[in-house]
């Protein structure tokens, strides 16, 4: 039982690390096709307005929260 669990961690971990690191690799076409950051906020929403306003930084900066 112990050893399922120490893989259910490791495929978490992996799982976590992928999500992040592919949000900032996104963010590199964007930048290079020029869209801005209002196009794609329309498309997410977030409560807190400062995330809102700030998507493209939230991107560039995930891999190192």
């Amino acid at each position: 039982m112990k050893k399922s669990y120490k893989a259910a961690a490791i495929l978490l971990i992996v799982q976590g690390g992928l999500m992040e690191f592919s949000v900032f690799i996104g963010v590199i076409p964007l930048l290079l096709l020029g869209v801005e950051q209002g196009t794609i906020s329309e498309h997410f929403s977030f409560i807190v307005p400062y995330l809102q306003d700030n998507l493209y930084l939230m991107m560039v900066t995930s891999p190192w929260r």
